[in-house]
């Protein structure tokens, strides 16, 4: 009977230590602040830049992964001060204000207004 009631103590221990858990987790999703991180850059004749990018968040993104249109775009950093597109590498850690739909395909492309390196 000790051990039945001992099994049932640490059983309920371990679920409320895994739904405390997933609880934790869902939180920070949905309070972290959204950043795209570039996977590939690609350009045009006219020197258009498209970015090609993955969000951090994994439960309810804006999007998961999207192609950003870059014209009309500008390039800050976090103090504000405007950088060359040609900054951009693959990798670097972004945030994005977005303007409008460019075309409806899969991955989306969208428009930006603002996009910020991080660091």
């Amino acid at each position: 009977m000790k051990l039945l009631i001992k099994r049932r103590k640490i059983s309920y221990a371990l679920v409320s230590m895994a739904m405390c858990a997933l609880l934790m987790f869902v939180v920070r999703e949905v309070f972290v602040n959204e950043y795209y991180e570039i996977t590939e850059i690609q350009t045009s004749d006219q020197m258009e830049y498209y970015l090609v990018v993955e969000s951090n968040k994994i439960i309810r993104p804006t999007f998961r992964q999207a192609v950003v249109s870059c014209e009309g775009a500008v390039l800050t950093d976090q103090n504000n001060n405007i950088l060359d597109f040609g900054s951009l590498e693959a990798g670097k850690k972004v945030r994005i204000v977005f303007d409008s739909f460019v075309a409806f395909s899969d991955p989306p492309a969208v428009g930006a207004t603002k996009i910020m390196l991080l660091n």
